[in-house]
């Protein structure tokens, strides 16, 4: 919506801001049905497949929760959903958010505990917030 406000405007430095400024804001909703798509779009036989490394071996999941809190960090946003195998062990898999011409795009995702201390450390630090 900004890009066609400004697309309306000569100045050459509104053009310059609106390629430098950082992401628009979106709701949790929206992040949600952007990991929804992106969950959608890697699954193989309605299963995602990852390595567990902590094991070192394939593992076979389904999406079984999606965490209703969404953070945001600075250009960026962190999702977390819950898969488990046909063992039922649990995994947190976090996805992180980016806004790439005008979408929300999953550019960086995390299976187990290991991706997990990662975003705690991010939340930890005061990186991600709340949305």
């Amino acid at each position: 919506m900004a890009s066609k406000i400004l697309t309306g405007m000569a100045s050459g430095v509104a053009i310059f801001m609106a390629t430098t400024c950082a992401a628009a804001d979106y709701t949790d909703i929206e992040v949600q049905v952007a990991v929804d798509d992106y969950l959608s779009e890697i699954m193989i036989d309605n299963k995602i497949y990852f390595l567990d490394f902590e094991k070192l071996s394939p593992v076979q999941s389904v999406p079984v929760e999606a965490h209703p809190l969404v953070f945001r960090g600075d250009g960026y946003y962190v999702a977390c959903v819950t898969v488990i195998d046909s063992a039922g062990s649990e995994y947190p898999v976090d996805l992180y958010l980016f806004e790439n011409e005008g979408e929300l795009v999953v550019g960086h995702v995390t299976f187990g505990i290991e991706g997990r201390e990662a975003f705690r450390r991010l939340a930890k630090s005061g990186a991600v917030e709340r949305m």
